[in-house]
């Protein structure tokens, strides 16, 4: 008799209980935003301008996704770097007048906007009912804006005279270049259609003479449709 009332307890737990949430199909759409923290992380004093002459930023990114077959995605995705301090050091202007470049480090008044557009393939597969994961690829053009404005310099030149104070004007730029990304992510289905999770990048842009390098962690909201 004990038997008998586990039994048709268990039996009408799962009747009434929580049905087991299921993944996006094949063929259906996701919508994710990823709001994360950009920062330079290429070769410092190596050849990276990007990286020595820039501060860290709040990034937003937005992606639409296309599921073509289970675990396997081919979307679209954009994001936008809010305002990369201009700050760090430079070692690309004569400042004591010797013709001669002088590294000093200075920072301004002046931060680099960049956004960027790429197609992107994920793959990846699921480690339970609720949890699945995906490897990510993406390349296409990037986008970098800075406004004009004006460096406070410090350190000495190369004939060894004091720098500090000194102000140098910068006019405002703006330059478009190619890169890619690979990233890796974790998602956990919190409801039926809405994913909460996690997502790392690393973008690799081709600048003239250089490969800048930025990570982006962030947090993951997806809405499947």
């Amino acid at each position: 008799m004990k038997s008998r009332n586990i039994s048709a307890a268990a039996l009408l737990f799962l009747a009434l209980g929580p049905a087991p949430r299921a993944f996006a199909a094949p063929g259906q759409w996701s919508l994710t935003l990823t709001p994360g923290w950009a920062a330079p992380a290429g070769h410092s004093g190596k050849g990276d301008r990007f990286q020595d002459e820039n501060g860290g930023s709040f990034h937003m990114g937005a992606g639409l996704n296309y599921e073509l077959e289970e675990f396997g995605w081919f979307g679209v995705e954009m994001g936008l770097s809010t305002g990369h301090k201009f700050e760090g050091r430079f070692d690309r202007l004569d400042l004591d007048g010797d013709r001669t470049n002088d590294s000093v480090t200075y920072t301004s008044d002046m931060k680099t906007v960049s956004f960027h557009l790429t197609p992107i393939m994920k793959v990846g597969g699921s480690f339970d009912a609720d949890i699945r994961y995906y490897f990510s690829l993406g390349a296409g053009p990037y986008f970098y804006w800075r406004d004009a404005g004006t460096a406070v310099v410090s350190g000495a030149g190369t004939t060894g005279a004091s720098l500090d104070g000194r102000t140098v004007p910068f006019a405002n730029s703006s330059h478009a270049y190619m890169g890619f990304n690979i990233g890796h992510g974790l998602g956990y289905e919190v409801a039926d259609h809405v994913e909460l999770g996690m997502d790392i990048r690393y973008h690799m842009v081709f600048r003239p003479g250089e490969l800048s390098g930025i990570i982006i962690p962030g947090g993951r909201l997806t809405v499947l449709f």
